[in-house]
């Protein structure tokens, strides 16, 4: 394991708040998906930014608790050069919210691979729509 890997490592378990989980990988849930860890390591907890202006109304009916989403780095986002979209089957949902994206967009700029998985979904009348999701670091099968 690389000094790099170790330093990632510890900087999450020092960035993170609450607990962090050693679990087994779930099925995916998507089809065609090659990408199945060995084992993920929990980072953190996050509600999605942004999911009102971007393909969330569309596809809600669709989404369940425990899908995979998919994190993609957006460094030339002129509003957040730390963005990361979060996209289900190539529908873009949202972000990671600005004040918990740095630690993973530089763990992901050093080339780790993280997922997401959604953890609720609430909706509040006819529009207001709410998505909670937890981001893992895929473990093994890199």
């Amino acid at each position: 394991m690389t000094f790099l890997r170790i330093f990632q490592r510890i900087l999450m378990a020092l960035c993170c708040v609450g607990q962090i989980a050693l679990c087994a990988a779930a099925d995916s849930g998507m089809d065609g998906d090659v990408h199945q860890p060995l084992a993920e390591l929990w980072l953190q907890t996050s509600s999605m930014a942004g999911l009102r202006y971007y393909d969330g109304a569309e596809v809600w009916p669709q989404l369940h608790e425990g899908d995979r989403l998919q994190l993609v780095r957006e460094p030339g986002n002129s509003w957040d050069r730390d963005a990361i979209a979060v996209t289900w089957h190539q529908h873009k949902l949202g972000y990671v919210p600005r004040r918990e994206n740095t630690a993973l967009a530089r763990l992901m700029d050093h080339g780790t691979l993280l997922d997401a998985r959604i953890v609720r979904l609430v909706q509040q009348g006819r529009r207001r729509k709410k998505m909670v999701f937890d981001v893992y670091e895929s473990l093994g099968n890199h």
